[in-house]
């Protein structure tokens, strides 16, 4: 996957040291960004720089959120076995938003009864709008 989208650029946000981000191919929620960790898999194989990174790539998506009004997001951080061969450390961050002036939470049916994730930002279009924060 982080060679197409080296390759193709449509996606592709930057690198932070260790660190490549991507505005999600397939998003689950509002402005969805990865990272991935090349040649890193078990949580015991971070370090310091790793860490560094992630939270220098973050920093970068919270500017691009709070210009866009995003006021809050979650995220996570994906590792597996040391025998899971191919697979790659990656973290995901979503934005999160109220609806108003209902107030309410900005998970609707289709996210909680049916497993319909939705966004309003094309990945395409929300790339080339948060790259200038990795440059």
């Amino acid at each position: 996957m982080l060679e197409h989208e080296l390759k193709k650029g449509e996606r592709y946000l930057g690198q932070v040291g260790n660190t490549h981000w991507i505005a999600t191919f397939a998003p689950r929620a509002l402005c969805d960004v990865t990272a991935i960790l090349p040649h890193k898999t078990t949580y015991a194989e971070l370090d310091y720089r790793d860490l560094y990174d992630l939270a220098e790539g973050l920093l970068k998506v919270i500017r691009y959120y709070d210009e866009i009004n995003i006021a809050s997001f979650n995220a996570a951080l994906y590792a597996a076995r040391k025998e899971d061969q191919g697979f790659w450390i990656t973290a995901r961050i979503v934005g999160r938003y109220t609806i108003y002036p209902l107030v309410g939470s900005d998970y609707s049916h289709l996210q909680v009864l049916h497993n319909e994730p939705w966004t309003l930002h094309v990945p395409e279009d929300m790339a080339r709008e948060l790259k200038k924060y990795f440059s």
